[in-house]
């Protein structure tokens, strides 16, 4: 999945990450996170460490601990490593995912783009986002009509992450 393929590719900046930082590097929850990297934790390719705390007296400054664990994935650098595990590099199967979900993950995908158009562009009509979003959106494909993407950058507005002035959408610079 898209969410799968992003969460890996953040491992090319880093080796280690934690759960909470990658979820918002991703752009996912930490529980959706922890789901989506069990495909590259169950194939070996990461590893998933966990470690509890109890309550301290000795918190890092501006953290509580409050009982949370602290959970890391780490790239798992050793092929033999990999190897070993019965499933590594099979293919997720995305299957299992509803529609819904993997809708809700090419809707990323689409947002990320638009984000990145209109803080390029500074500001865009419809048409123009739809036509180089079919351009360039290569994966997941970009299939959407007019109404489809009008209503999904509507979302976008309400979120607070786009204006529009009734002709082009813009960043808000507000946020």
């Amino acid at each position: 999945s898209v969410a799968q393929a992003l969460i890996i590719s953040q491992f090319e900046a880093k080796v280690q990450w934690e759960a909470d930082e990658l979820a918002a590097a991703v752009g996912i929850d930490p529980a959706t996170l922890s789901a989506k990297a069990s495909v590259w934790v169950n194939g070996g390719i990461l590893r998933k460490k966990v470690e509890k705390f109890g309550e301290t007296s000795h918190q890092e400054e501006g953290k509580g601990t409050s009982g949370k664990p602290r959970v890391t994935y780490t790239l798992v650098e050793d092929v033999e490593d990999q190897v070993a595990k019965p499933h590594a590099h099979t293919k997720p199967d995305i299957s299992v995912m509803s529609q819904e979900q993997q809708m809700e993950m090419n809707f990323k995908v689409y947002e990320s783009y638009v984000m990145g158009m209109v803080t390029n562009l500074e500001s865009l009509p419809l048409q123009k986002i739809h036509n180089m979003l079919k351009m360039f959106v290569l994966e997941p494909v970009y299939d959407k009509t007019i109404a489809e993407l009008e209503t999904f950058l509507a979302k976008l507005v309400n979120d607070g992450k786009l204006t529009f002035d009734g002709l082009v959408y813009r960043k808000n610079k507000r946020r």
